[in-house]
Order: C-alpha cells, then structure tokens, then sequence
C-alpha cells in the first residue's frame, strides 16, 4: 500500500508542476523571440544612424562631413605624394527663385534630381557631396583636364531634364591641391573660382 501512496503523490505531483513547467518553458520562450525582435530592432536603428550621419537625408548622397573627412584624408595622401586631387564646388544658378516661384517642395525634386544626375556622370573614384543648401562639392583624383570634362557633362545634363518646366544651370568653381595647402586654402580657392563663374 505504502509503495502505491508514493506512485499516486508522484503522479499527482507531476500533474501539478508539469503545466507549471510548460508555462514557464513558453513565457521563457516568448522572452527570447521579443528580445530577438529588440535587438534586430536596434542594430536596425543603429544602421540609420550611421547612414544618416555620413549622408545627405534629402538627396542620399554623402552630406558635409563625410566630405570633410574625405578631403582631410585626400589632403594627408596628397602631402604622401598619393595622386592628385581636385575638388569642384557646385552651386544651383538662382536657386531661392525656383523656391520662391515654385515652392520648397519643388526646390526639394531639383536637388534630388540635381544630384542623381550629377552622379551618374561620375567616374567610379570620384565623390559628389552636399555641402549645403544648393552648393554641392565634387572630389576627383587627377588633374584639372579631367575635372573640366566631367563638369561640362554634369552641365550639360542639368540644362536638359533637371526640372520639367524650368531652365536649371550650375556654376562651379575647381581648384586642384597643392603641396602643403590645407583644406581651407584648397576650398577657398575653388570659392573664389565659383564666384569667377558666376560673374
């Protein structure tokens, strides 16, 4: 009888603590998967961060700083005796009058498209960034007969199809590094050279 009373408190037992068991095995589970869920959430979030940190939100190309960094980096080759480099900075011709005209959101497309069509007309070494408003900057290795080519397409792309209703134009100035010049004089060079193209 004693034998058969501890069979029947171990089946008894059982059936109390096995669903108890179960229930803890799905919620333990269940933790797992939302804990998967969170991190592949925040390794997503952490993704856009960089991306947006190196990239221009509106047009998708790098932004300001990821230029920066790349022209410190180009200026520190350069010293090397690395190959040459130029930069061109771009500005949209009267720009405010397409906001003022047509609106922001117009303004908006003719960045976007400004941008895709300039970078289309790129070799593969070269980079276009936006520098700010309408003015954008293009690095390019080699020397200034190069650089001018590539310019001229880009020209010549924007007056054809930039905006369906508007006649869109671009000035830029280009300069090429020189030995010990820091980035600063490199970029005031290619300003003062913008401003030559604009008169």
């Amino acid at each position: 009888v004693a034998p058969l009373r501890v069979d029947i408190n171990n089946v008894l037992m059982l059936i109390v603590v096995l669903p108890a068991i179960a229930v803890i095995a799905a919620r333990l589970s269940a933790l797992r998967r939302k804990l998967h869920e969170q991190r592949e959430a925040l390794s997503h979030a952490l993704s856009e961060v960089e991306r947006l940190a190196v990239s221009d939100e509106l047009t998708g190309i790098p932004n300001r700083r990821s230029m920066r960094f790349l022209l410190d980096r180009s200026v520190a080759f350069s010293a090397g005796g690395v190959t040459p480099f130029c930069i061109a900075v771009l500005d949209i011709d009267y720009f405010k009058a397409v906001n003022d005209d047509l609106g922001h959101a117009a303004g908006d497309e003719v960045l976007k498209s400004f941008a895709r069509r300039a970078t289309a007309e790129l070799r593969n070494a070269d980079v276009l960034a936006r520098w700010g408003g309408e003015e954008f900057v293009l690095m390019m290795p080699g020397g200034l007969k190069n650089v001018s080519r590539v310019i001229e397409r880009i020209g010549s792309s924007i007056r054809t199809g930039c905006h369906p209703t508007r006649h869109i134009t671009v000035s830029a100035g280009i300069a090429q590094h020189r030995p010990k010049e820091t980035v600063d004089q490199l970029w005031s060079r290619a300003d003062v050279a913008l401003y030559e193209a604009k008169r």
